[in-house]
């Protein structure tokens, strides 16, 4: 069943997304320790996992990777696009564009056959006269994809370049070659705000103009791959002039509408909204850790590494690539792009639809998200001219051939390579054999007749004009027909005069640009819809525009400077809150009186359960006191956003809820650490690495340091919101106390994992009678299955309350009108429900009945009452339940006097 929070997404899928937290969190910390070593214990890490590797390595896989070393080695090794070509005797050009929204985008060039080095190709009357061909990488990726292989024969752009063709590779902006903008720093937040829409609308026409402008011709011939071709797909559906500057289109695993992922995790993350995944992934660069890993891991180790995540996430085998190719590929694979970018790519698989970046904003909280007030534009690739040859892999995950040829004009041609998988297009050992063909018989079919000439000599190839003028005619007379085809397709007179203005520079020699182009007034510059069907987009903002290309996040550069009282005080009126339900508030959303109300009911049942267990059982007196302090927190909390729901300008309430629910938390976590010592003295202290004792006595004091960060913070931040101050200290204060708690949590999570599998080793290796404390009553403890559901529900509920510190931490770090301030959903998701969840668990298997006999003496939670005090004088009460914790003496007395 669908949970109402996200409504996208079933119970399994919710856990496969609680897991992904998790992995996320873990490769974090280890990703920061690791980088506070010193280099000296980062080699010796090196060379123990060359070790490892030659350990389990098989024979064969030493010889071949004995035999090929050489130039995989050479190839790994190669420092960019420039030296990898020159392995192979070829000599590169490096160029710079920039998009008219001020990205500087790198392009290298292949120029020269070997021996032409020097002869101006393009250039002038009398230079070489050479078609041109634009090659387009994939996701996470740049350039050096296409030239990283470890023999010339399988490399395109080198059988391209000696077939004659004037060769350009271009690059995405955030990559390796494209990180740098004249309005941003690759440092902020803006840098990295863009999606496939801004590869659509800038890189891919911005880049193409330069290359046309540089090398004087009318068109050129663009081979994509991956990424690569749904970036053309989507440019050429919106720049209806870029179809004349393209004459064809050869799409390499081509992608558009992906039927989905295999994996439980990696689904769940596409079901979810994007700001669950900004939250997961940041909003700058994704995957920016990789780097670090390939720098340290010995390089077979991290070859398998891919393997292993290419599997995982499309079950692909990657069989048709050697050993050798993926040594030295895999290194050049990764490049930065920006988080944005994958969220667009999940909400196309999630939507199936090739469609623009949806922000995601104002989400019903509703059983059925669909909604038929607001809907997406798509891409109109129905409406693309250019003829497109699709060449795709019988076992490519990632191609639906189906949905892509339904979504493209009926003349698109399509071939399948049976077995090939979505990489064997870039490294495959026989894509020389099974792909090129094809390619070169696209590029022969459909060249423009004006670039076949060839004064220099250089050998043209064949090309059928007559084959491209027929297919052109049939794309145009019989493409499906568009819902808005009877609409009126005279452009209006501003839309004209813009369209010719722009032809009138495009043609001037004043844009032939030498160095850094700046594209001006190129096909992309200005554009409109034929057919009537939308935009006239120019170089300021046109008619039409507002809310057809969407942004996702909000700028909050500076925000957190700013208190959330002193601003909604500077929105607020003299009217009555009731009365004006349009202004801004001390909240950014109108709050539900339904959900609110319901945690508060919820909590406050909590509480009257914990202290009538108490009343009743007289056990575990600190599990009780922390538990009861972090509900009554709880309720305090939702009790304020009641009474802001009543009056939207109470600051009372503002300010009660946003210190009460922060530090709540922080007695939940400190009842969970109490129980771990208990615990470990159930199954035998001597399976436990450090002391029990030292489980509370370096957790709780870690704890009540995040709690006073905490309260001090939110103390700090409420007096300077009264006083219409800014509230910049106590909100960093309140920030750090949190990141304390979330980096507590996370080694109070790989303690609490080495404890478990110590004892499950010692249990293998020494048997269970050896391993574990053989007392009857914790024998029987033990193998009760309300304890194993009491450990079971106490790790369920400490994993709630980790997920929601995490949020609270990128919650408080986006500013009180930051993105994540915004999403009262969001917020029910992962502040109410995770706590709600680990209350009620603890509740329903409180330890008082699932353990009892652990809270009847030193090692319990705690001795309380007139019982306790005989015990700490060693007086054993009558019919007491045997303890077997410890031998009876002054050691007990020391370690029930530290407790808990």
């Amino acid at each position: 069943m669908p949970i109402p929070f996200i409504g996208r997404l079933n119970i399994i899928e919710y856990a496969a997304l609680v897991g992904s937290f998790l992995l996320v969190g873990f490769e974090a910390v280890i990703r920061i320790l690791t980088l506070a070593l010193p280099s000296s214990l980062i080699t010796l890490f090196y060379r123990a996992s060359r070790r490892l590797f030659n350990r389990w390595a098989t024979p064969a896989q030493k010889r071949a990777q004995q035999k090929h070393n050489s130039i995989a080695t050479f190839v790994r090794d190669a420092s960019d696009f420039v030296d990898l070509c020159r392995l192979y005797g070829y000599e590169a050009e490096e160029h710079v564009t920039q998009t008219k929204d001020g990205f500087l985008l790198g392009l290298h060039r292949l120029a020269w056959k070997k021996g032409e080095e020097g002869k101006k190709v393009n250039n002038g009357p009398n230079s070489l006269r050479k078609k041109v061909v634009y090659l387009h990488h994939g996701l996470l990726m740049n350039s050096e994809v296409w030239v990283c292989l470890t023999d010339a024969e399988r490399c395109l752009p080198f059988v391209l370049v000696g077939q004659g063709y004037d060769v350009w590779l271009g690059n995405n902006r955030g990559n390796k070659y494209s990180k740098k903008s004249v309005k941003h720093s690759p440092t902020s937040l803006e840098f990295w705000n863009f999606s496939i829409d801004e590869f659509a609308f800038h890189d891919i026409p911005d880049s193409i103009s330069y290359i046309l402008d540089t090398t004087s011709q009318k068109s050129l011939s663009y081979i994509g791959f991956s990424q690569g071709t749904a970036q053309a797909f989507a440019t050429l559906a919106i720049h209806p002039k870029l179809n004349d500057q393209v004459n064809v289109f050869i799409a390499l695993a081509p992608a558009m509408s992906p039927a989905g992922l295999s994996n439980g995790i990696v689904d769940a993350l596409v079901k979810a909204s994007p700001q669950v995944l900004f939250l997961l992934f940041g909003r700058r660069s994704i995957l920016s850790s990789a780097t670090m890993w390939q720098s340290i891991l010995y390089p077979p180790i991290f070859v398998k590494l891919i393997d292993y995540g290419l599997t995982f996430l499309f079950n692909w085998r990657t069989k048709n690539i050697t050993v050798s190719q993926k040594l030295a590929a895999y290194p050049h694979l990764y490049s930065f792009t920006s988080t944005k970018s994958v969220v667009h790519w999940f909400q196309i698989i999630r939507n199936k639809s090739f469609q623009m970046y949806d922000d995601d904003v104002q989400q019903h909280m509703s059983l059925n998200t669909s909604s038929k007030y607001t809907k997406v534009a798509k891409y109109p690739t129905r409406n693309i001219k250019t003829p497109i040859v699709l060449v795709y892999g019988g076992s490519d995950s990632l191609v639906d051939i189906k949905v892509m040829l339904r979504e493209l004009p009926s003349q698109t041609v399509a071939t399948e390579i049976p077995h090939y998988e979505h990489l064997d297009f870039l490294w495959g050992r026989d894509v020389d054999h099974r792909v090129f063909p094809h390619v070169f018989d696209a590029l022969d079919n459909f060249t423009d007749p004006q670039h076949s000439a060839r004064p220099s000599g250089i050998p043209s190839p064949q090309n059928t004009t007559r084959a491209r003028t027929a297919y052109q005619h049939q794309a145009v007379e019989h493409r499906p027909a568009s819902p808005d085809d009877g609409a009126d397709s005279r452009p209006s007179t501003a839309d004209q005069q813009t369209l010719d203005g722009a032809q009138e520079v495009k043609e001037s020699p004043a844009t032939k640009l030498k160095g850094i182009g700046v594209r001006r007034g190129s096909g992309g510059s200005a554009l409109s819809f034929e057919g009537g069907r939308g935009i006239n987009i120019g170089t300021g903002k046109a008619p039409g525009v507002s809310g057809l290309v969407t942004t996702g996040g909000i700028d909050t550069k500076g925000v957190i400077n700013a208190s959330p009282v002193s601003e909604a005080r500077r929105k607020k009126k003299k009217t009555d809150s009731l009365e004006c339900e349009d202004m801004n508030s001390y909240y950014e959303y109108r709050l539900s009186i339904g959900a609110n109300a319901t945690m508060l009911a919820l909590f406050s049942l909590s509480a009257l359960a914990y202290i009538t267990t108490y009343a009743v059982t007289r056990r575990g007196l600190s599990f009780f006191i922390a538990m009861i302090l972090g509900v009554a927190c709880e309720i305090l909390g939702y009790a304020g956003r009641v009474v802001s729901w009543q009056n939207r300008w109470d600051e009372n309430g503002f300010l009660i809820q946003i210190c009460c629910l922060t530090i709540g938390p922080a007695f939940l976590a400190a009842g969970i650490y109490l129980c771990l010592r208990r615990i470990v003295y159930a199954y035998g202290a001597e399976n436990s690495r450090i002391k029990p004792e030292w489980y509370t006595r370096i957790f709780i004091p870690c704890d009540v340091i995040s709690l006073v960060l905490q309260a001090l913070g939110g103390a700090m931040a409420s007096i300077a919101s009264t006083n219409d101050e800014s509230s910049e200290t106590g909100d960093n204060i309140m920030l750090g106390g949190l990141v304390f708690q979330v980096v507590t949590m996370l080694i109070f999570m790989l303690v609490t994992a080495d404890l478990a599998l110590n004892t499950l080793r010692r249990s293998r290796r020494l048997g269970a009678a050896a391993a574990l404390d053989q007392d009857p009553t914790l024998s029987a403890v033990r193998a009760s299955r309300l304890f194993r559901a009491f450990l079971a529900a106490l790790a369920l509920s400490f994993v709630c309350i980790f997920i929601r510190c995490v949020f609270r931490v990128a919650e408080l770090s986006g500013g009180w009108t930051g993105p994540l301030m915004r999403r009262q959903d969001l917020f029910i998701a992962f502040e109410s429900a995770m706590i709600a969840t680990a209350v009620l668990l603890l509740n329903v298997l409180h330890p008082a009945w699932a353990c009892a006999p652990l809270l009847e003496g030193v090692g319990g939670l705690h001795v309380c009452g007139r019982r306790g005090a005989r015990e700490k004088k060693g007086v054993r009460p009558a019919g007491a339940a045997p303890r077997g914790l410890r031998p009876w003496g002054k050691s007990e007395v020391s370690s029930t006097s530290d407790g808990v």
